[in-house]
């Protein structure tokens, strides 16, 4: 078609035509649009039962991908009767979980962890660290620092389970109540959770959190007896802890 003849044809289309025309092409980019976005955004859905965020207790730095690959370089620091342990502490292969007491994963989480004790009790043995997400759970870092001063008293892992069984409550104020509920001494136990006597320890083993590769809650860490790292982010299976266990065993 010649440009004379071009310009006849769009100078011949009524108003009512060419505004239907302009419509009608309008709503066609529109649709590929959508069509392409919708397309992009299929990809990018969580799979794993993972708490994240772009936030952690020290640099608010940590970043919420815990779909990337597992880091080369596992960085962890080395395990101490300092450290809360539970199971045998001369087991052959170690899980350490990086978690938050407000993170419903994680209370998801805790029955699988106490099952695995369980069967492969004298084998393996389950180290708790911190790693409180602030930017989505406000009362993470209070409830691991009121941990911390239970276990003044010999009584983490009690306190621990109970923080698990009743993450509707954690608030100010419950803490010291929840204390008394387990027989601690509350004046004690008062004096060091309102000085924030572990204020440093949580925010520590936050950062270590992220030198392992930690990216959301929870994050286990399995070592075996060689000391090979194995990276198990999310709430994932029983059956998926016990393939890597076995593993880690015929090693």
């Amino acid at each position: 078609m010649s440009e004379q003849e071009k310009k006849g044809f769009f100078d011949n289309m009524s108003s009512k035509a060419s505004f239907v025309f302009g419509l009608t092409v309008g709503i066609a980019v529109i649709s590929i649009v959508g069509f392409i976005t919708v397309l992009s955004m299929s990809g990018n859905g969580d799979t794993n039962n993972t708490a994240k965020t772009n936030t952690n207790a020290n640099t608010n730095t940590a970043q919420a991908n815990t779909n990337a690959a597992a880091p080369v370089n596992i960085q962890l620091a080395a395990i101490t009767d300092s450290d809360h342990i539970r199971g045998d502490k001369n087991a052959k292969v170690t899980l350490i979980e990086f978690s938050d007491f407000e993170c419903p994963y994680c209370s998801k989480l805790a029955p699988t962890l106490d099952a695995l004790l369980e069967k492969y009790e004298g084998d393996i043995r389950l180290v708790y660290k911190h790693f409180p997400l602030t930017s989505i759970h406000p009362q993470a870092i209070p409830a691991a620092e009121a941990s911390e001063c239970a276990n003044d008293q010999g009584k983490f892992w009690e306190y621990h389970d109970a923080l698990y069984e009743n993450q509707a409550k954690l608030a100010e104020g419950y803490y010291s109540e929840l204390a008394g509920t387990l027989g601690l001494n509350t004046t004690q136990f008062d004096d060091c959770f309102n000085s924030r006597k572990y204020q440093e320890k949580v925010a520590n083993q936050a950062v270590e959190a992220q030198a392992a590769g930690g990216k959301g809650t929870p994050y286990t860490v399995m070592v075996d007896a060689a000391g090979n790292k194995t990276p198990l982010s999310g709430a994932i299976p029983q059956a998926s802890f016990e393939a890597a266990i076995n593993q880690a065993l015929a090693n």
